[in-house]
């Protein structure tokens, strides 16, 4: 079997608590606020780098779109 991202997938399970989600319909725009959103996009950017890097080398270099 080949490589697997098992560290990067390990705890998959992301808690996102004392996080406020506004919405307004007006204007279109969503905002996101509360601690350590940054720190929980970090840790999703991550883990989906390593995902598009696992695709990538079981397409044989090519992501399909």
């Amino acid at each position: 079997m080949g490589v697997v991202p098992t560290i990067a997938f390990k705890n998959n399970t992301t808690r996102i608590s004392q996080m406020n989600l506004g919405f307004s319909n007006d204007t279109g725009t969503l905002s996101i606020s509360g601690p350590n959103v940054q720190e929980e996009l970090d840790t999703v950017k991550a883990q989906l780098q390593a995902l598009v890097s696992y695709i990538t080398s079981k397409k044989g270099g090519k992501v399909p779109v």
